[in-house]
């Protein structure tokens, strides 16, 4: 990845701090993220935001949405976006429908996500698909948690950055589709020492993540499913 200046830091520092403000005066962010049992100290921990009405040139296109910076050591490096309108997330996430647009727009090449989580002492880690739902274990429930969307979002640099770790706990979506399940095959394929961690199922018939489950059982229910 390119190295970014210092120019382009400090703007992607002061988008990211715009954001958030803008997160505090919109009642459809905040219902959305309590919705999804997201604390405000997780909330203030990820810096999540939403982009306001007249952004910057290059984020019109994604006005309105919730912002999910990418937090390195050098600060906010990029960000994506995640659609909330009402009109879309219709009555709950398997009923939601985006027409003419996709849940989610970045415009910068995806990396791993909470990276900071790899800097723990505790000798392992969890790796799960997406960022709400490595947000929910590391924000939530004290688990040092890494997301990556799916085995396309795979890079090879990552197998470096986990190779050390004693134990990676995979938390694979519980799909009916198979999809998680594929996910967690391929992690454990190039790792002898990752974990696959079987989700319950929550609802007959629906795909079961780390944040469903977290808010249908709690915090202590997914620790206990690694031992914690």
């Amino acid at each position: 990845m390119q190295k970014l200046s210092d120019e382009q830091l400090t703007s992607l520092e002061e988008s990211s701090r715009e954001y958030e403000m803008t997160l505090m005066e919109s009642p459809e962010a905040l219902s959305y993220l309590a919705g999804r049992g997201l604390s405000t100290a997780c909330v203030d921990r990820f810096r999540l935001g939403v982009v306001p009405a007249e952004p910057a040139p290059e984020h019109r296109t994604v006005a309105g949405r919730l912002s999910i910076p990418t937090l390195k050591r050098v600060g906010v490096t990029g960000f994506k976006f995640r659609c909330i309108r009402p009109e879309c997330l219709g009555a709950g996430e398997d009923e939601e429908r985006h027409e003419g647009h996709g849940k989610y727009q970045t415009f910068e090449k995806q990396s791993l996500f909470n990276v900071s989580a790899l800097d723990n002492d505790r000798g392992w880690v969890a790796l799960t698909e997406g960022e709400i739902d490595a947000m929910t274990l590391d924000g939530e429930c004290d688990i040092p948690a890494v997301g990556v969307v799916g085995v396309k979002a795979w890079k090879a640099h990552y197998g470096r950055l986990l190779k050390d770790f004693s134990r990676i706990w995979v938390f694979q979506d519980r799909d009916p589709s198979g999809v998680g399940e594929k996910f967690g095959e391929f992690v454990c394929e190039q790792f002898p020492q990752a974990v696959p961690v079987e989700l319950p199922e929550v609802e007959p018939g629906r795909k079961s993540d780390v944040n469903r489950v977290f808010r249908a059982r709690g915090r202590d229910y997914i620790k206990g499913l690694i031992g914690l």
